[in-house]
């Protein structure tokens, strides 16, 4: 194939998983074997070809994380903190940081994206349905910004919204003659504590990089950044820029709104934000609206470990312990229960007496 390959061809290698785990760093040394182990088995002429034109892709099967899995089947993805979920945000994670080219999902036998033909298909309940929290995992991974966004719009609607940076006031940074960096003083610095090394927030504001002419602004006078601190002392872990929104309309008063999202490293405890900017003569960049959310991690359910004393309600068909609440059918040819989640919401592990 790579002798008859023209320049303008392009092969991707979809590497189809059914049980790949980022516990294993699968996906990592899938990568490594398809950009170098493999060379080995390409002719010398082929091999500059075929780093050029072949581009690496991993897949995702859902199966691995539906509710009623089997935990001895090598089609199942275990919990990681006690969710599944967890599991696959890793795995997703992993393997979109070593895809040259796609990331591809797909599965067999228990669900669907959409309703996309009668018959069979039709009456197959969605991914969502069986394996809930699916969809925000999936979101979470591929857009963080864009989940982070949604989620505050929710939780300020629903009065639970709480910003870790309140108190913060804006502030402008201007100078003249010459070009030359500036930063706060670090202990005025904007600054979350109390965090733990894993968790992600969601890091916003506005920001307005004014030039020398009346009316202009200048891209790239801004220079934000987030870095950590343990125990009020920096870390060794590298400092992360805060992304601008250059392709937005400006405000009336010339400000673009900036965010990021960010995974707490593990020697780290506070979150600290360095509103820098290099200006010019005559210029000056103005940052208000500072704001540090924890919006990234999808809501978790309530973890029972011990047994509770559970009963069972004969016409809702229901078990519940007064904290969890499940559905229970009875196959009375083969005596066995069917027990899963009463919806969307009931997502975890548990002890069941």
């Amino acid at each position: 194939m790579l002798d008859v390959l023209p320049p303008e061809a392009r092969v991707v290698e979809g590497t189809e998983h059914y049980s790949g785990s980022a516990l294993d760093n699968a996906y990592i040394n899938d990568f490594v074997g398809n950009a170098t182990t493999v060379l080995s088995l390409v002719a010398p002429e082929n091999v500059a070809k075929y780093r050029s034109q072949v581009y690496y892709g991993n897949t995702h099967y859902f199966d691995m994380y539906k509710m009623d899995g089997n935990p001895k089947s090598l089609w199942y993805a275990g919990p990681v903190d006690g969710s599944r979920l967890e599991h696959m945000r890793l795995n997703f994670e992993q393997s979109l940081r070593v895809a040259t080219k796609y990331v591809w999902l797909y599965g067999e036998g228990s669900g669907k994206l959409f309703n996309w033909r009668d018959g069979h298909y039709d009456k197959k309940k969605t991914w969502e349905e069986v394996a809930p929290g699916l969809t925000e995992t999936i979101m979470l991974v591929k857009d963080p910004l864009g989940f982070a966004a949604r989620r505050k719009e929710v939780l300020r609607k629903e009065g639970k919204l709480v910003n870790l940076a309140s108190g913060i006031k804006d502030f402008v940074l201007e100078r003249s003659p010459d070009e030359r960096e500036f930063h706060q003083n670090e202990d005025k610095m904007p600054s979350a504590k109390g965090l733990k090394p894993g968790e992600r927030y969601y890091v916003s504001a506005h920001v307005s990089e004014r030039a020398a002419e009346k009316g202009t602004y200048r891209d790239g006078a801004a220079i934000p950044c987030v870095f950590w601190r343990k125990d009020g002392k920096r870390t060794s872990a590298k400092s992360v820029p805060m992304e601008i929104n250059r392709t937005c309309a400006r405000s009336e008063k010339g400000f673009l709104p900036m965010g990021l999202a960010v995974e707490v490293p593990e020697d780290a405890d506070e979150l600290v934000c360095d509103l820098g900017a290099s200006l010019r003569l005559n210029e000056h960049v103005c940052y208000l609206r500072m704001e540090v959310f924890n919006l990234l991690d999808p809501v978790r359910p309530v973890k029972n470990d011990k047994p509770g004393k559970w009963t069972f309600d004969p016409v809702k068909r229901t078990l519940t312990d007064g904290n969890w609440t499940l559905s229970a059918t009875l196959d009375k040819k083969t005596g066995s229960l069917a027990v899963r989640g009463a919806d969307a919401k009931t997502v975890g592990s548990g002890v069941l007496d």
